[in-house]
């Protein structure tokens, strides 16, 4: 994949102003709302619990290890499915082990939050493995690990790298996914229209 500031040359300087101010990367610390159970999230469940002790074959120690041990875990267990219906739970990702890429990050955060890890959901943009310079919305987890966050995507079972563009992050205390996913997808298509005009 190319790099993200080689992909930033490659458009206009307005529509690069825009893409950097939109990559400003989080520093703040973990919320309480990033470790505890959720309606989205119901980190405490018994099958979301035996999951977590299933993909990471109870070892906990070694945190950066137990969060890519989780990550490849929904990645190859959990099916992929399209988006076109109502995103599954976490619990019903949990269930039928069949997700969206928005389920599988659900479903992912609360496995860590279950294993004792704060985690939280990301939405944004991911850059075309084919062309970088094309981006699609996509989702992801970010854990804290070593004082800061790190990304895990379980749509590729891979921490995630330069051509991602975090636009919204949420401890996931929102009543409905659709409040999660809709103010991102506005300000996508908002994007999209000065990115046109440029």
């Amino acid at each position: 994949m190319q790099r993200a500031d080689q992909t930033l040359n490659s458009i206009s300087p307005t529509s690069a102003k825009i893409v950097r101010l939109l990559a400003a990367t989080a520093t703040d610390s973990p919320t309480e709302a990033d470790r505890q159970p959720s309606h989205l999230v119901p980190s405490e469940h018994e099958v979301i619990d035996g999951l977590a002790k299933e993909l990471s074959a109870g070892d906990n120690a070694d945190t950066a290890a137990l969060a890519a041990a989780l990550t490849s875990g929904v990645y190859e267990r959990v099916r992929q499915r399209s988006m076109a219906r109502r995103p599954a739970s976490a619990l019903e990702a949990a269930r039928t082990l069949e997700a969206d890429q928005l389920s599988r990050s659900l479903l992912l955060t609360a496995l860590l939050r279950n294993r004792g890890l704060a985690a939280r959901l990301v939405l944004g943009l991911r850059a075309s493995p084919e062309s970088p310079t094309e981006a699609a919305f996509h989702v992801w987890t970010e854990v804290w690990l070593d004082d800061h966050w790190h990304g895990f995507d379980p749509a590729t079972g891979t921490t995630i790298d330069g051509g991602y563009l975090s636009m919204r992050v949420t401890s996931l205390t929102e009543p409905d996914v659709f409040a999660v996913i809709l103010p991102v997808m506005e300000n996508i298509a908002k994007l999209r229209r000065v990115l046109a005009v440029d």
